[in-house]
């Protein structure tokens, strides 16, 4: 059976635990996709919450934590599974990837999807904020509006 094709809209869980050992209760992130960016090495705009409260379509409403354009690895492989579509709620302006559009990408950063779930995960504790070359690298990939969450952990000092 062919696989449906990704789509504006469509929202997806992002499981935080253990993948080698994975439990009911671990934590989901939630994303969204915003745009599919043939032009841009075939990347994904999308919209990240570090949760899911309530219901994906009332996340999705709510202001997001990371917006980028991203890797599409995790979503094909099928480990970020499509839950659904939703109206999108994310307006161009906090789009950053957007001011690439007309310069054709050149200058756009692309971010791995595995470093999206790794600063999700830090999100609930389970990475080191700082857990990167650059220590800030998680921060710089926050929304203005978002600061470190309460209960992120950093390395040990040397």
């Amino acid at each position: 059976m062919p696989r449906k094709p990704f789509t504006a809209g469509d929202y997806f869980a992002i499981p935080l635990g253990d993948p080698y050992a994975p439990k009911v209760d671990d934590p989901l992130g939630l994303g969204q996709i915003l745009s599919i960016e043939q032009g841009s090495m075939a990347s994904y705009g999308c919209a990240f919450w570090p949760c899911i409260e309530q219901s994906a379509e009332h996340q999705t409403s709510k202001p997001p934590t990371i917006v980028s354009l991203v890797t599409t690895e995790l979503l094909k492989s099928r480990q970020w599974t499509v839950q659904g579509n939703a109206t999108i709620h994310v307006p161009d302006n906090v789009r950053r990837y957007e001011q690439f559009r007309s310069k054709k990408w050149v200058g756009a950063k692309i971010v791995g999807a595995g470093a999206i779930r790794v600063t999700l995960r830090a999100f609930h504790g389970l990475e080191y904020w700082d857990c990167y070359h650059d220590p800030d690298y998680m921060t710089k990939l926050l929304q203005p509006n978002v600061g470190i969450p309460k209960n992120a952990r950093f390395k040990p000092s040397a």
